[in-house]
């Protein structure tokens, strides 16, 4: 047994929304090539660093910034610093008071900002040893304190993060860094988030949320109310919900798709994903049929259209796998999945298909991705780890409420177990599920699991102490009025999965001409 993964520590962080009349935001696209959030729109920004700290306590006065709490001036010393770095501009004054971030105060000290810049992007000089050296003063009351976001627990990163809005009308033209940022470019608040919603920009959620407000409000609107000191501002503490999980799956790569089902089962929906990197992509599960296009395409599109390598398929039925042989061709890629899947005869006449086995990696731009033969709800079930991001695709081994039912045909309780087990040894951070809201605390979320079943098992070997009994009574001594139709027969199937279990182990056995009765072994 595993303890449950401790949170990581969030780390604190300062973003600066660069404002432009008569309504633009500065953002930058994050380089492909980076670890998290490659691709994504950002404000500049970064983390606060020690020098930041120290910068803050020698230089308090010149890092005022409107609405900032006293004692918190480090972060708007790294946003000053992390916006000189990212995109040139510098918010301070020189010896004569010129602003260093508009045309004329640049233009006079070209060579130092550019030598200045060069040093802190090498990490062999500080911000404050510029300052000294050319006589700079900050001027953090160009920042105006506008929101703090913090990250969920379920990240394998997390910020605390101020944000601030900081007006460069009529100032220089940002210069992005090349090795950190693939473009940048001036927005509306409203095209931004249009361009959002047809795919073709990708935002984290506390960006998302910054644009929407200040498309609301007006993003100099926003700033006129925030120079009051007093004006309230945006405090979120994330929790761990299931559009913040989302949120978090795709800073990470990964994009939900849920797809309907069709044909009245107790679930509505069977959930798709789009993992991307580096240009490539998988999709991970198919749904049932044609009904997977759209969703599947419109994650694949937020994903910015990734070049797809195959569709992997966690377990073959029919809900899982049905809409893989559609996805295939709208794709043109191959269905990976487990050799039993193949033997069973899964769905996928006329698609190339190859197998996956335990112990496999599937290379997807510098990510690994860990192939587990994880079996037990199905013989041919495979789970997806990726040790880079700490995101593990459980298929229907976990799901995101409730539990599976695991047993006949093709399930095997004691399978599923220890399934379990291998599963909540993984230092996984975040589970995307076959079914329901993304989970956090996997191990602990296991762990339950594995506790539920225990408990289930124990439950039928105390009804049959009292007496020999079938799979029906037991299961309506067990569920009673709580479950009925296609969710009563899943639960008889899962405790006939424990009765079989228990027999294998010689704890139960069948009546001698009662097959259906079983009867507990003393």
């Amino acid at each position: 047994m595993t303890e449950p993964l401790t949170p990581v520590a969030a780390r604190p962080a300062a973003s600066v929304v660069l404002l432009r009349r008569p309504d633009e935001v500065y953002m930058t696209r994050r380089s492909d090539t980076l670890r998290m959030f490659a691709g994504f729109h950002v404000f500049p920004g970064g983390s606060v660093d020690p020098a930041d700290q120290g910068l803050a306590a020698r230089r308090r006065e010149e890092l005022r910034s409107p609405g900032l709490p006293a004692g918190e001036e480090a972060y708007a010393a790294a946003a000053v610093r992390e916006t000189f770095e990212e995109v040139g501009v510098l918010f301070a004054l020189d010896e004569n008071g010129r602003p260093l971030w508009r045309p004329e105060g640049a233009a006079a000290h070209s060579k130092a900002l550019a030598e200045a810049r060069g040093l802190l992007r090498a990490g062999a000089a500080s911000l404050e040893d510029a300052l000294n050296r050319y006589g700079w003063r900050l001027a953090g009351d160009r920042l105006i304190y506008l929101a703090r976001w913090m990250t969920p627990p379920a990240a394998p990163r997390r910020f605390d993060t101020r944000f601030f809005l900081a007006d460069l009308t009529g100032g220089v033209e940002p210069d992005p860094s090349p090795d950190e940022i693939a473009t940048g470019e001036w927005l509306s608040p409203a095209g931004v988030l249009e361009r959002a919603s047809r795919g073709q920009v990708r935002l984290m959620r506390p960006t998302r949320a910054i644009l929407a407000d200040l498309a609301a409000e007006g993003a100099f609107a926003a700033a006129d109310r925030l120079v009051d000191p007093a004006a309230p501002r945006q405090e979120v503490v994330e929790e761990s919900t299931p559009e913040v999980l989302r949120s978090v799956l795709a800073g990470l790569g990964v994009w939900l798709a849920p797809v309907p089902i069709t044909g009245g089962t107790f679930v509505t929906e069977v959930n798709a994903y789009v993992i991307a990197r580096a240009g490539e992509g998988l999709v991970v599960d198919s749904g049932g049929g044609e009904e997977a296009l759209d969703p599947v395409r419109k994650a694949w599109r937020a994903a910015g259209s990734p070049r797809i390598r195959a569709v992997v398929l966690t377990h073959t039925h029919r809900d899982h796998a049905g809409g893989a042989p559609h996805l295939a061709r709208l794709f043109g890629c191959p269905v990976w999945l487990h050799p039993a899947g193949q033997r069973a005869g899964a769905p996928l006449a006329d698609v190339e298909a190859a197998a996956l086995a335990d112990g496999n990696e599937i290379s997807l731009g510098d990510w690994r991705l860990q192939v587990l033969h994880t079996p037990g709800h199905a013989p041919d079930h495979l789970s997806l780890f990726v040790p880079a991001t700490g995101v593990l695709f459980s298929g229907d081994n976990v799901l995101g409420d409730g539990s599976p039912w695991v047993g006949p045909p093709g399930g095997d309780m004691a399978a599923y177990l220890r399934s379990l087990e291998r599963l909540e040894r993984l230092p996984a951070r975040i589970i995307a599920p076959g079914h329901g809201p993304p989970v956090d605390e996997p191990p602990s979320r296991v762990r339950s699991l594995i506790r539920h079943r225990l408990a289930r098992e124990e439950q039928i070997l105390a009804l049959l102490t009292e007496r020999p009994q079938t799979v029906r009574s037991l299961a309506d001594a067990i569920y009673r009025d709580r479950a009925r139709g296609a969710v009563m027969d899943m639960a008889r199937r899962t405790v006939l999965g424990h009765l079989m279990k228990l027999e294998g182990e010689g704890r139960v056995k069948r009546l001698a001409g009662d097959p259906e009765r079983f009867a507990r072994i003393r």
